[in-house]
């Protein structure tokens, strides 16, 4: 089960890569996403097999000290998802808050896009305020974007105008309830 985790999280890692290098999300930054694992560095290194004798290993030599511990000390529940733009190689950590909210749009509307291509259907998308750390530009590629993709979403926010050039329906929730903005 830990090595199919893995190797799942390398090859979902591996299709949005593609993904977002192809420009899907243009046009938010293209960002480049890497498994800090040691696990997933084996996998494309070495035979499953291998890979599998090395995790077994390594999960028995840790076993006395995680039960002291109550939690494994080693295993793909410690992989990191390193985001890095493509452009620059910096990374996600390193950058704005304003373009790190712009790699995560990117990155989600990659996801959705993929999603999408999978299933034939385009997923259901709930962004809680998505607009709050992005520039009136992004905005914009945002909205454009989900229209482009065909995507369908829930886009939540304390302020109503930044969604005005949308057509769409507006709601406000006040002392308990939700009614219909004009």
């Amino acid at each position: 089960v830990r090595m199919a985790a893995t190797a799942a999280r390398v090859a979902l890692v591996s299709r949005l890569n593609g993904a977002l290098g192809a420009g899907v999300a243009a046009p938010f930054p293209a960002v480049r996403l890497r498994l800090d694992c040691e696990i997933a560095a084996r996998l494309g290194q070495e035979p499953a097999v291998g890979v599998e004798d090395f995790l077994r290993v390594e999960l028995a030599a840790g076993r006395a000290q995680d039960a002291v511990r109550g939690a494994a000390g080693f295993g793909p529940q410690r992989a990191d998802v390193v985001i890095e733009d493509f452009s620059t190689g910096r990374a996600a950590g390193l950058s704005s808050t304003g373009q790190q909210k712009a790699m995560l749009m990117g990155i989600i509307l990659g996801h959705a896009a993929l999603i999408a291509a999978a299933r034939g259907a385009a997923p259901m998308l709930l962004l809680d305020e998505p607009l709050v750390h992005l520039d009136q530009g992004h905005r914009g590629a945002l909205f454009e974007a989900l229209i482009r993709l065909g995507l369908q979403a829930i886009l939540t926010g304390t302020d109503a105008g930044p969604f005005k050039p949308l057509e769409a329906a507006y709601y406000t929730v006040a002392e308990g309830r939700i009614e219909l903005s004009s």
